[in-house]
């Protein structure tokens, strides 16, 4: 039932924003239209076009919306890792699981989605403002898995990381039958010591 804070009309407005999101993670950018997002919410053409007055709008929010979503689950990962030094390996597997998935939890249209909003925010000066906007949050986020590891790491060379990462997600998503976690994995692995050495270690803290 639609309370005094949460109307009808937002509800309804959400239920397509939701639809749109979903089309984007099966299907791509270019499945997201009018159309097609009211047939999936199971609503009138009309109401696509009461609440979102252009497909530009409507893809705008559909990148916020994913990406915010996908910022949320991975937010969820940091909290929940231990505080302790980790070797390089051990960080690696931290970080696969933090930015590309939980072992056995790949989805591959949600990574070639992320990749999508990517490559489409470069193109757009819309979507760039939404990636600009949110990517320092997911700088954020591995930059404090790699503090909660017992790792030193500047601002730059979180971005170089954050630029080989994507880079090799994009490679691996070329490929049928590629593995992102091993593919992320195997490149992480010889440059974690280089771009987010471990700090001083206070008295002889074991290092996993």
């Amino acid at each position: 039932m639609a309370t005094a804070s949460t109307s009808k009309g937002e509800l309804r407005r959400q239920q397509l924003i939701d639809s749109a999101v979903g089309l984007f993670h099966e299907r791509g950018l270019s499945a997201v239209r009018h159309r097609s997002v009211a047939d999936r919410a199971g609503v009138p053409l009309s109401a696509t076009t009461y609440y979102f007055s252009s497909i530009d709008e409507l893809l705008t929010i559909v990148v916020r919306e994913s990406t915010l979503n996908e910022h949320k689950a991975m937010q969820d990962r940091v909290d929940r890792i231990h505080l302790r030094r980790r070797g390089a390996e051990a960080t690696a597997d931290l970080l696969v699981d933090l930015v590309v998935a939980p072992e056995g939890k790949v989805n591959r249209d949600e990574l070639v989605a992320r990749m999508e909003r990517i490559t489409a925010s470069a193109r757009v000066q819309e979507l760039r403002d939404v990636h600009m906007a949110i990517a320092p949050d997911y700088i954020r986020m591995i930059g404090e898995a790699l503090r909660k590891s017992g790792r030193v790491v500047t601002t730059k060379n979180m971005a170089h990381l954050t630029a080989m990462v994507n880079g090799t997600l994009l490679a691996s998503m070329l490929f049928d039958g590629s593995d992102p976690r091993s593919d992320v994995r195997a490149a992480l692995i010889p440059v974690i010591d280089v771009l987010a050495p471990l700090a001083p270690a206070p008295g002889d803290a074991e290092t996993d």
